[in-house]
């Protein structure tokens, strides 16, 4: 279930270290040596640019439903119950005002 996210994430975490490499060259300074901490700030900020939307098509590949479509469908059926419901109160107040009336 979770390659994509990996991938994303594998795939983002080497455009930060070839970033990296590539500046330092531009510079014309030595090749950075990556320590403990880079390599943690570059994970934490390829983390954070992992997408919901790379997450939610992961789970949808797995076989997993969005529960919000699930419960929009459920929401439209009650919906349209209540407005039936409704329509009839209706259609039954406006004849009890025309028998009263008369």
């Amino acid at each position: 279930m979770d390659q994509g996210i990996i991938r994303s994430f594998k795939v983002n975490y080497r455009r930060q270290l070839v970033r990296k490499l590539v500046d330092a060259i531009d510079e014309g300074s030595t090749l950075p040596k990556i320590n403990v901490l880079d390599s943690m700030r570059m994970t934490d900020y390829v983390w954070r640019n992992v997408t919901q939307k790379i997450v939610q098509n992961c789970f949808e590949k797995a076989g997993f439903k969005n529960g919000c479509e699930e419960e929009k469908e459920i929401n439209e059926e009650e919906s349209e119950s209540i407005e039936k419901e409704a329509e009839e109160t209706v259609d039954a107040a406006n004849e009890v005002l025309e028998i009263n009336s008369q």
